[in-house]
């Protein structure tokens, strides 16, 4: 499993293009010299910025904006590696959306899990 970091890059199943990921970085944990995510990384035009058009809400016929609605904190994480007690996020972590689709790590710009603290 590989770390999720700042400039990995994500994608809804419902989105049309991919978004990066920014983690929070005052929570100061770098993996590769970048801050790493971790499972409650999951907010809105902070953590996870609007993809494009949703296919989803597209199905009435007209381009709707891609506005990351996600319902829980990320799912699966590693819980072998702890940020401030919570598990980090991986090239496997996801987190389902409200508007349908599930939000899915595609790159998390990392190639090792060695943490700097």
């Amino acid at each position: 499993m590989l770390e999720t970091v700042t400039g990995g890059f994500l994608m809804c199943a419902g989105g049309e293009s991919m978004l990066m990921f920014d983690a929070l970085p005052e929570v100061n944990v770098l993996v590769q010299a970048m801050p790493a995510g971790h499972f409650m990384d999951v907010v809105p035009d902070l953590n996870l910025t609007p993809m494009g058009i949703c296919a989803i809400l597209s199905e009435v016929g007209l381009p709707i904006p891609c506005m990351p609605a996600p319902v829980s904190p990320w799912m699966i994480g590693d819980p072998t590696v702890l940020i401030i007690g919570m598990p980090a996020l991986d090239n496997l972590s996801m987190v389902p959306c409200a508007w349908g689709g599930v939000i899915s790590i595609v790159f998390p710009n990392n190639e090792t899990t060695w943490l700097t603290i």
